[in-house]
């Protein structure tokens, strides 16, 4: 988890070349290109991912030549709840052929259990030799890898509004006191520092568990985050509790985030942020991927011509770190695509979706960094000029953490995890209560 060397120098690459380069929450069945019948059939290939609009129909664009050039028809369907969606399926012996998880520990766990396929030898060395290895080793069992790399997210991000700032005479907060001092002298002028929402159908909590990620990192640094991650100290931790009512304490000051605290838990996270476009708020702490939202016609409160950029409509700064002892902490977490079928043609598409062709395609359709790929043999001149800014904070991070939850067994960290977020956020339970509770779920499944 360490050596996150060639990633960051991809983006590195990326920044200097940029600088000479609706989302829904319901399912989207619209088959892709050639779509009809469904997973199993031979020639048909079903893929289910937990993106929606937008994102989900970058993935049937990017996906079209191949269509046309294999003759392989697709049916590519999304929904936020994809994780909740797929257990049922699974339990019914209804899988797709192909998933995209963005919990690795949820990999592992089907793995184990037989659920998914190993990746053929030869698959795994070629995407091996196209990322950094790091993005395997996430999804290796017993020396075989379960996934294919898809989407790299940058996590440690802050949205804002420059001409709004540049009216308020704001400056970008470099410090955590700089931050809170910035907070305060938003209120006095009458604004709203923060956005948030963390609503996402069966999935809703997660926004609050990269949160606690970020602060996990700022607080007592990469060392106390990897014994978390790997269940060294306990979840409930009196550093881990201190975490969560560091993030759940934040949010409950008078004035602090726009609508109230008590909004958070049922405002959905895709539309949270939109407010800051009206000027409701001034910030909004969110991955790379939002750069998809705020020009989603989807969206009520989007801005189809939004412009993102130090010049435009909205920009970003990283979050800025509380202690010096820790270095520059960097969130990030990513997507595999994972087999429940072996058939040629299922071999093919998972091949191609974690090729550099696809990555170029799918970036071109989603500019503003809306879509990231950690393969390092991809065009980079096809990224869009605002993901230089993500490139930077991405070439300065030192060090590099993947996303907690993520890394966690699936029943916790997409599980036990979003539902004590989501009671702690709607004020049904303490934070320690609920990181007790998910303690001693995480203490059954070892036993």
């Amino acid at each position: 988890m360490k050596n996150f060397r060639r990633l960051v120098m991809l983006f590195a690459a990326l920044a200097l070349v940029a600088a000479a380069c609706g989302d829904s929450d319901s399912t989207d069945t619209t088959a892709g290109d050639g779509g009809g019948g469904g997973g199993g059939d031979i020639g048909i290939v079903e893929i289910f991912t937990p993106e929606t609009a937008t994102e989900l129909q970058a993935i049937k664009d990017a996906l079209v030549p191949f269509t046309e050039r294999t003759g392989i028809e697709l049916i590519v369907t999304g929904d936020r709840s994809f994780q909740e969606l797929n257990d049922v399926r699974i339990a019914g012996g209804n899988p797709p052929d192909i998933g995209v998880y963005a919990q690795p520990g949820k990999v592992k766990d089907l793995a184990s259990r037989g659920v998914i396929k190993a990746l053929p030898s030869d698959m795994a060395d070629t995407m091996k030799a196209d990322f950094d290895p790091f993005w395997l080793e996430l999804v290796t069992v017993d020396g075989e890898v379960y996934g294919g790399p898809s989407k790299a997210d940058l996590k440690s991000l802050v949205w804002y509004n420059p001409s709004a700032f540049a009216a308020n005479n704001y400056s970008i907060p470099t410090t955590w006191d700089e931050m809170l001092a910035l907070m305060e002298t938003m209120k006095a002028d009458g604004n709203t520092p923060w956005c948030i929402g963390i609503g996402s159908g069966g999935a809703t909590g997660w926004p609050f568990t990269d949160w606690m990620e970020d602060f996990m990192l700022r607080l007592h640094g990469p060392e106390v985050y990897d014994q978390w991650v790997n269940h060294e100290i306990p979840f409930d931790d009196p550093r881990v509790i201190e975490v969560g009512n560091f993030v759940n304490d934040l949010w409950a000051v008078d004035g602090n985030v726009f609508g109230g605290k008590d909004t958070i838990a049922s405002t959905d996270f895709g539309d949270s942020g939109l407010p800051l476009l009206a000027g409701n708020c001034m910030m909004h702490r969110q991955a790379n991927f939002y750069g998809n939202f705020w020009g989603d016609p989807g969206r009520s409160g989007s801005n189809p011509d939004v412009v993102l950029g130090p010049d435009g409509d909205i920009n970003v700064f990283y979050l800025p770190t509380i202690s010096d002892d820790f270095g520059t902490v960097v969130l990030g977490a990513g997507t595999h695509n994972v087999m429940f079928d072996d058939r040629p043609e299922v071999l093919a598409v998972m091949s191609h979706l974690s090729s550099a062709e696809f990555a170029e395609a799918r970036s071109a359709l989603q500019p503003g960094g809306g879509f990231l790929s950690a393969n390092t043999k991809q065009d980079l001149t096809l990224y869009d000029p605002f993901a230089q800014a993500l490139g930077s904070i991405l070439v300065s991070a030192d060090p590099f953490r993947f996303d907690a939850s993520d890394l966690m067994p699936g029943d916790i960290g997409a599980g036990e995890f979003w539902t004590a977020a989501t009671d702690i956020t709607a004020g049904n339970a303490t934070v320690e209560d609920a990181f007790a509770k998910v303690e001693e779920v995480w203490k059954g499944i070892e036993e």
